[in-house]
């Protein structure tokens, strides 16, 4: 009994990811909001109702994707921790990390860090009915990745690579809006930044891991700082 419970559960899960990933087609190719329920089911090759049997909205399925990027930006960043042993320095590796999301994946990078700002989002305050569990998923998954954060801006400062005398969640929320700001007001205007300044966008982020590097590590203070490769810069 139990085994066929589970064998249902895991069809019903495989179709509901055969219609997110149909759903995400679209909505990388034509916008959130330009994309139908009814393109999705034509798209999935199921009919309307099949669809809202599975989802009870369009931002359900948004969501959805949501929840299965921030898994998939977890694991990188949790990858990225373990390439190195000193708190500083996995918090390079992380920033890396991200850099290296948006170069290689913008349109998931779009979900997870802008999409109440861009096309792809919906609206921030919708009314549409949604499956609370879902928030609550990506609340716990983003909770997670905050207190991986911490913990390494701790060790940092037991390890001495980070100074003893910032608060640890304060920092790590400066430090990631100020990555994200970046890379998005870099994304942007990054045409703009090559034409009349001759600055790329690994230049711009290669700078803030400097600016960083002195802010937060206790031997820099203007002197020498480490770049995103992990190589020190002098000033």
């Amino acid at each position: 009994m139990e085994e066929s419970v589970n064998r249902r559960e895991r069809k019903r899960e495989k179709k509901r990811c055969e219609i997110v990933d149909a759903a995400e087609q679209l909505f990388f190719s034509q916008g959130y909001s330009n994309t139908t329920m009814d393109q999705i089911a034509e798209k999935s090759d199921l009919s309307k109702g099949a669809i809202y049997f599975y989802f009870k909205s369009k931002e359900e399925i948004f969501r959805y994707i949501i929840l299965r990027t921030l898994s998939s930006f977890g694991t990188r960043i949790n990858e990225a921790f373990e390439r190195e042993e000193s708190g500083i320095m996995k918090l390079y590796e992380s920033g890396k990390a991200i850099k290296d999301f948006f170069n290689e994946d913008r349109n998931h990078f779009e979900v997870l860090f802008f999409h109440h700002f861009s096309q792809m989002g919906p609206i921030s305050h919708s009314t549409l009915p949604i499956d609370e569990s879902l928030d609550d998923q990506i609340k716990r998954e983003t909770d997670k990745l905050i207190e991986k954060g911490r913990e390494v801006i701790l060790l940092g400062m037991r390890d001495g690579s980070i100074r003893s005398d910032i608060d640890p969640t304060l920092t790590l929320f400066t430090l990631h809006g100020m990555l994200i700001g970046l890379i998005r007001i870099a994304s942007m205007d990054e045409e703009y930044y090559l034409k009349h300044f001759n600055i790329s966008f690994d230049n711009l982020v290669e700078t803030a891991f400097s600016v960083i590097g002195e802010a937060i590590e206790p031997h820099t203070h203007g002197v020498e700082a480490l770049s995103c490769d992990g190589k020190k810069v002098s000033h």
